[in-house]
């Protein structure tokens, strides 16, 4: 049969085209051929980085590379160029050797099961989420089942009002960032994971309370040093969060939002530069 050669050349795509690409619903197991050339291209360049950058095969996953596709609006260039990014990232940080423990944690569930037997990888993960409270599974006899809607989303519940900022900086704010990124990391795997298995891209769908959240730490000067220092930490790792994990989130509901302007003060400083 005739054999396609993969370019390393960015597809251009027609406007009528790039308004379809944007619209389109992806099918895993039958993409476009306007999807596909997305999607080999970033195959192309990845053949061409060093072994040092190669990431493991779920990272090269078609999913994982049309995350980074989409949220580019189908620029293809552009696409390639956060995903190297993100490789340098994942290399600066290790990450090859986390996701080995994690699919090694949870032979099962990667090999089609529904419960996780391990959800923390990090030293300070437990401690971690009992400062910044996060919920994603529910506790069941084989370990943790991941919470989902309807339509197969993950669905986060985060109570960022009830956060103690300050306990942020005690934890330790570069222990506290590297645990929260092997929970993203953790997280992008199992969305990776159950979009293969449904044969679509699956989000997650968070629930984000706001009840009891310190105004005061959205204006100069409100809060102590500490609080601020920690509220900006966490801000800032929205922003990280986005750049490398991109086209994760379906829906965020937000609960008990103090008043309005707050609230897009709030977004503004978490949203990374391309979203505004």
């Amino acid at each position: 049969g005739k054999i396609t050669m993969m370019s390393d050349t960015a597809p251009c795509f027609s406007g009528a085209e790039l308004a379809e690409l944007r619209q389109a619903h992806i099918d895993l197991l039958e993409l476009t051929p306007q999807q596909q050339a997305g999607v080999d291209y970033m195959r192309a360049r990845l053949d061409q980085l060093p072994g040092e950058l190669q990431p493991c095969s779920q990272i090269q996953q078609p999913v994982r590379l049309l995350r980074f596709l989409r949220s580019a609006q189908w620029d293809c260039a552009a696409a390639w160029a956060a995903f190297e990014a993100y490789l340098r990232f994942r290399k600066q940080n290790a990450f090859e050797e986390l996701v080995s423990r994690i699919l090694a944690a949870n032979a099962d569930f990667f090999g089609g099961g529904t419960d996780l037997r391990e959800i923390h990888f990090h030293k300070l993960s437990e401690r971690s989420d009992r400062v910044y409270p996060r919920c994603f599974t529910m506790p069941t006899p084989g370990g943790h089942s991941l919470l989902t809607d309807e339509h197969g989303n993950v669905i986060i519940i985060e109570a960022p009002g009830s956060v103690d900022f300050a306990a942020l900086v005690d934890l330790g704010i570069d222990g506290w960032l590297e645990a929260l990124l092997w929970h993203t990391e953790l997280r992008v795997l199992l969305l990776d994971e159950l979009s293969r298995r449904l044969g679509t891209i699956v989000r997650t769908c968070s629930v984000i309370d706001m009840g009891g959240l310190k105004t005061g730490l959205l204006m100069p000067g409100g809060g102590s040093r500490r609080e601020q220092e920690g509220f900006k930490a966490w801000q800032g790792s929205s922003k990280m969060l986005s750049a490398n994990y991109p086209d994760t989130t379906y829906r965020n509901y937000m609960l008990n939002v103090p008043v309005a302007w707050l609230v897009e003060k709030l977004i503004s400083g978490m949203a990374p530069v391309r979203s505004k």
